[in-house]
This record gives C-alpha cells, sequence and structure tokens, in this order.
C-alpha cells in the first residue's frame, strides 16, 4: 500500500498507511475491493485529536473521518445523510456538503464503522480552499450570509420544533471560564496580553451578559437543524471566492438558526456596519427568519468571542498544549481578537 502527499484545498501530511490500525486498514481493504490505495492526514485546527484522511482510490477521492464513539455522533452521522437526502434536488445546495459513503458489506449500521473505540465515516471529498482571511470583503459577507437563507430555507423544517435553546445554556456555563481569569497572571507574550486585556474587560461585562442569556434561556425558540460550525475554515471556495461546499459537520445539530448567522458572520471579521448589511440580505432572502433583532445577534456575537478567547487562554497555560500546539494558539487567538476589535459594541 502506498501513500502520498496532497496540499489542494486543505493542509495536508504525508502518513504511512501502515501507521493506521490493522482494522481500519482491513475495513477500508473490505470496502474498496482493493489494499491499494492513498492516504494522506489532514492538518486540522483544533484539540479534538481525531483525524481525518484524504483517500484515493481508483480514480475516486473520499473523506475518511474519526468522531468520538458516542451516541450523539451517530445522531449527527445520521442527520447528515438525511440532510444531504433532503438537499438532494436543490438547484442550489444539493452539492454544498459531503454525501456521506455508505460501508459497503455492512448491514446493520451502513454510515458509520466502530473500530478502534472510534466511529468512523467515509464521504465524498470536496474540493476546493477554505477561505482566507485576507479575501474577505462586504460583497463575499454578503454571498454568503444570501447562501445562509438559502440553505436556512431549505432546511427550516427539518426536525424542526420549538423549545429552549442549549447553546445559551452552553454560553451560560461557558462564562465560568472568563471568570476564572486570575488578576495574578503574569502575560508572556503580547498576543496573551492582548487577550489578558479583552478577558478583564469581558469580566466588567459579565453581570449583563448573565442577565441577557438568562431571559434568553427561558425563552421558547424556533429550532431546525443547522451546520453550526460555519467558520471560515470550514468554508471551501474557488479561485473567484465562490462558495463551493462546507465542510465538518461534527457539531451539527437542531439549535436556533441564529447560531450559525452569528458564526458565519463573526467569523468574517465584521463591522458593526457589514453585521446590519448581512442581516438585512439574510432578512430579505428569509423574511419569515427565526433571527432575532440584530442588537440580539451582536450580544450573541461578543459573548461567543469573549469564551473562545478564554478557551485559548486556557491553552496558553497549559504548557504541554502550548508546546504542541504554540501556532495553532498564536493565529486563533491573534484572529479572535481582531474579530473582538472589530466589532466592539461595549
Amino acid at each position: 500500500m502506498r501513500c502520498t502527499r496532497t496540499t489542494q484545498g486543505r493542509s495536508s501530511r504525508t502518513v504511512e498507511v501502515n501507521m493506521l490500525s490493522e482494522k481500519l486498514r482491513i475495513r477500508l481493504a473490505r470496502h474498496f475491493g482493493t489494499s491499494d490505495w492513498h492516504a494522506a492526514q489532514i492538518d486540522k485546527p483544533g484539540f479534538s485529536g481525531l483525524p481525518i484522511y484524504r483517500i484515493q482510490c481508483n480514480g475516486q477521492q473520499f473523506a475518511l473521518r474519526a468522531w468520538p464513539n458516542s451516541p450523539s455522533s451517530i445522531m449527527k452521522v445520521e442527520y447528515w445523510d438525511q440532510v444531504v437526502t433532503h438537499l438532494s434536488s436543490s438547484a442550489s445546495n444539493r452539492n454544498l456538503f459531503p454525501r456521506i459513503e455508505k460501508w459497503r458489506g455492512d448491514i446493520q449500521m451502513p454510515l458509520i464503522q466502530t473500530i478502534d473505540d472510534k466511529h468512523w465515516t467515509l464521504a465524498s471529498w470536496m474540493d476546493g480552499a477554505p477561505l482566507q482571511a485576507e479575501r474577505i470583503s462586504d460583497p463575499i459577507r454578503l454571498q454568503l450570509s444570501e447562501r445562509l437563507a438559502i440553505l436556512h430555507r431549505e432546511t427550516v423544517m427539518f426536525h424542526s420544533h420549538t423549545g429552549r435553546s442549549l447553546a445559551i445554556q452552553e454560553r451560560l456555563d461557558g462564562l465560568n471560564s472568563i471568570a476564572r481569569v486570575s488578576l495574578n497572571q503574569s502575560p508572556s507574550t503580547p498576543n496573551h496580553w492582548n487577550c489578558f486585556a479583552v478577558l478583564l474587560q469581558a469580566q466588567r461585562e459579565l453581570p449583563c451578559w448573565e442577565k441577557f442569556l438568562r431571559q434568553e434561556l427561558h425563552r421558547n425558540h424556533k429550532q431546525h437543524w443547522i451546520v453550526r460550525d460555519l467558520w471560515r475554515d470550514n468554508l471551501l471556495v474557488n479561485d473567484e471566492c465562490e462558495l463551493l461546499s462546507i465542510v465538518d459537520l461534527g457539531a451539527s445539530r437542531v439549535e436556533w438558526p441564529v447560531f450559525d448567522f452569528v458564526r458565519l458572520i463573526g467569523s468574517l471579521k465584521s463591522s458593526v456596519m457589514s453585521w446590519s448589511n448581512a442581516y438585512d440580505a439574510y432578512q430579505t432572502l428569509l423574511p419569515s427568519s427565526t433571527l432575532p433583532e440584530l442588537a440580539v445577534c451582536l450580544m450573541l456575537h461578543r459573548i461567543s468571542t469573549a469564551i473562545a478567547l478564554a478557551f485559548w487562554n486556557d491553552r496558553l497555560q497549559n504548557e504541554e498544549q502550548y508546546n504542541l500546539y504554540r501556532n495553532r494558539i498564536s493565529d486563533r487567538m491573534t484572529e479572535l481578537l481582531d474579530i473582538w476589535n472589530r466589532c466592539d459594541i461595549g
């Protein structure tokens, strides 16, 4: 068995095929009907430790992904398959997400394999390159907000229900990570100093944020299946910066759709004016949407950004994590600080 290195689209590094577990290699050979396939591991930011591989076999390409061995993973994979099937007749969204492959020879659970105490899925490989920060512009923000509205228009009835938002509770819990930041810390880098200053500012806003979130927590919101992780790294575009596909559905679930909008526009380094324009573009295409007022979107964005900074600040304090992921921590922290400063509603 051979392995290869590929850099098109997302970055990757060569992996020796025999570094994959024997059980996984046997299952792949059984699925493809051959042991002659190539594997390249995709470099992904984050700390899950769960790999994604680009598999090439007989002129075709696939994405092999590991998931946590949990019932929620199975539910997400099943939803993913149902959504792709649901969108198969859509002119706009037919090819927006990877299509999950059914494991050949498996009748019990054809969408997912449990190997090495992980779940594994095989899906179509999506071409394109992640949207780069330097290519973001107001026309691109408008294009993406319109595409999101078109997607939500087609998924609005998918597992739709009305109830309290789990994401609101998660953010309420996340305030604790901001409150834990100590005044006695001694930041060691400029980025760390800037993050520390933002978190101290966030601590002053905590009472207001907690009141806001508790009010939202007791409200019922219309919910349906959403992507949730619409960070620009997961948006694959062509040379003209047109959206080709959205990858990484690991965070997807049934949720209040505002969190798709907030994550998308928030990751595009948007000013308050850009937020307003994107909001209007979304509402024009989906006037019956469940988005709250723009001020609520901005507040959720601000709270979410502060919680994300607290998360990365914790990683910075962990010497082992910092030594392993120094560049990832620095890059993500720099980007989050820029996002915070561009949309200061405090």
